[in-house]
């Protein structure tokens, strides 16, 4: 029922193992995973990954491509590799760096069958959780903080219109490894434009809501999100020049979606962008509260943070320090 693409470059072996260990202990196993890599032959780490990812590669569910492209091995290009791959009727892409909880495939497509209208809907999106780490520093020591957070940014979603939806996620980030695509709607908007390295994912999403299908959310909480340094979008490596290709990529994008980005307009405009597209009068408070859901100042109350999951580690040295921020802390 599912085909799973993921992306790698230069990926950490052990978040990797995690990733794949998460699916071969999904309790729903009718799935293939595409492992795209396009991570250079000579890099230090290249051996021993490969030594890992053999044992799974003898499970006929998951296969193993190198990327295309050696010179510029872009994300966007790795998905859509992956997802040529497969034949399934629906596709999800998960970070290499992330992964599913056991029940995540079983409780989609008990959520997907029961879709009553299956034909309209081209992306469906769980519930994602992840985890963030900070340093408080008092002098002598220093204190390591972990908070798990939901990342509930979707709850407003069932409420919204189909003619609020593109205003939506144009302005929502895309967590894509909550994210299941219908095959068909993937593929034919052409899947992911390869000319981008951030924003491929909001991208893929509005072009399947401007061709005219839906999306759908569910309140469970499918996938991790990990979050560290050692992100190509946070300061880790990456194949190209940031600063610029980031740069470049905005400005498509906001070219793209200029008319549906409603917090790069002023209140009053985005109210009359609202009235027009919805074609009947509502309250300004309506308008207001949707330019505010997708608008980057609100950020802090897409998420909510689980107290009981919040823990702290004494750190006396600098090399504790290290191994708290580089280390796999999981709550």
């Amino acid at each position: 029922m599912f085909d799973i693409v993921i992306p790698i470059w230069k990926m950490k072996t052990k978040y990797l193992q995690t990733c794949l260990e998460s699916l071969k202990a999904q309790t729903y196993a009718d799935f293939k995973c595409f492992i795209v890599d396009g991570t250079p032959k000579d890099w230090e780490h290249y051996d021993k990954q490969m030594k890992m990812l053999q044992p799974y590669l003898n499970d006929n569910r998951f296969r193993y491509k190198r990327h295309k492209n050696k010179e510029r091995p872009f994300v966007s290009e790795a998905m859509n590799q992956g997802a040529e791959l497969g034949s399934n009727p629906f596709i999800q892409f998960l970070g290499g760096d992330d992964f599913f909880y056991s029940h995540h495939l079983s409780t989609m497509k008990e959520k997907i069958e029961k879709e009553p209208q299956p034909e309209k809907v081209g992306a469906y999106f769980c519930m994602v959780q992840k985890n963030q780490k900070r340093i408080l520093d008092f002098g002598e020591f220093k204190v390591g903080q972990v908070n798990t957070y939901v990342m509930n940014h979707y709850l407003i979603h069932p409420f919204l219109s189909d003619e609020l939806q593109p205003y939506f996620h144009s302005g929502n980030p895309i967590l894509m490894n909550g994210g299941v695509f219908n095959r068909k709607a993937f593929e034919e908007v052409g899947g992911f434009d390869e000319d981008l390295v951030v924003a491929e994912d909001t991208d893929l999403v509005m072009k399947i809501i401007q061709s005219g299908y839906l999306t759908r959310w569910f309140p469970y909480i499918g996938a991790y999100l990990r979050v560290g340094q050692h992100q190509t979008t946070v300061d880790g490596d990456a194949p190209f020049d940031k600063a610029s290709e980031f740069m470049r990529c905005g400005d498509i994008y906001n070219k793209r979606y200029a008319d549906f980005i409603l917090y790069h307009q002023p209140i009053d405009k985005a109210s009359e962008t609202l009235s027009s597209a919805l074609g009947d009068s509502k309250s300004e408070g309506f308008y207001e509260s949707v330019w505010g859901f997708t608008n980057p100042k609100y950020k802090h109350l897409s998420r909510r943070m689980v107290p009981e999951k919040e823990a702290f580690f004494v750190l006396n040295t600098e090399d504790e320090v290290k191994l708290f921020m580089e280390g796999d802390i999981v709550l």
